[in-house]
């Protein structure tokens, strides 16, 4: 029995760190006082939280009669940035330093590296191309719960803009991969409504930075709550 499937209604919000592998170009970067230099391959980090955001997806597969179905799917997630937190650099924390110690050459600021980065702005797409497997507990009965794993590829486009500084806007694809939860509530032979929830993640999404000489490893994962319909043709 083939099936056609599409999300109506989406919840997401999603967890994000950064982690920032300084070049040997920003050897000279001067940070804490004058004269403290960055070694070549010093880290910085931080945590990204995100604004609840939407996700949609439609996806056509085939079922075996046997509680066991297969599906390709197509998914986009997007999401906001509310505020970056944590920033650290070689491990240690600089959130009450002045902004100013980022920016070689700078005077300070008036204002500490937290109170710049909490104004997160920027925002996380994500297009999925997934194949996903379903075991349905109670298939051909009104109502079946079921599980899920998917696998796949993912293209992120990531902007970073605290206090509209920009840092980044750049993207990669990789290999993204979920986990699922849900039930179908079948009104018909041929049709019903699902919901589920979907564990989303990809491999670190590296980026290339427009502020400083460097690159971001950015660890993306989504939490997805999904309604949707189902229709069996």
């Amino acid at each position: 029995m083939h099936q056609f499937q599409g999300v109506f209604l989406h919840y997401n919000p999603n967890q994000m760190r950064a982690h920032l592998i300084l070049p040997s170009q920003l050897e000279q970067v001067q940070l804490f006082q004058v004269g403290t230099v960055l070694a070549s391959g010093t880290s910085l980090s931080w945590d990204t939280m995100f604004k609840n955001g939407y996700n949609f997806g439609v996806a056509a597969g085939y079922s075996y009669g046997n509680g066991f179905r297969g599906e390709a799917e197509v998914r986009y997630i997007r999401n906001s940035i509310s505020s970056h937190s944590d920033v650290a650099v070689g491990g240690g924390a600089i959130g009450t330093e002045d902004a100013g110690v980022l920016i070689t050459g700078s005077a300070n600021l008036g204002a500490n590296v937290s109170t710049i980065v909490a104004d997160g702005q920027g925002s996380n797409g994500t297009l999925a191309f997934m194949v996903n497997g379903y075991y349905d507990f109670m298939a051909g009965e009104q109502f079946s719960p079921y599980i899920g794993v998917g696998v796949g590829y993912a293209d992120t486009n990531i902007e970073f803009s605290p206090s509209a500084v920009a840092i980044a806007d750049a993207g990669n694809g990789g290999f993204a991969y979920q986990g699922i939860v849900g039930a179908t509530y079948n009104i018909t032979e041929d049709m019903g409504i699902f919901v589920d929830y979907r564990y989303f993640a990809r491999d670190k999404v590296n980026l290339d930075l427009t502020l400083l000489p460097g690159s971001l490893e950015v660890e993306n994962v989504a939490r997805l709550f999904n309604v949707g319909f189902r229709v069996n043709f």
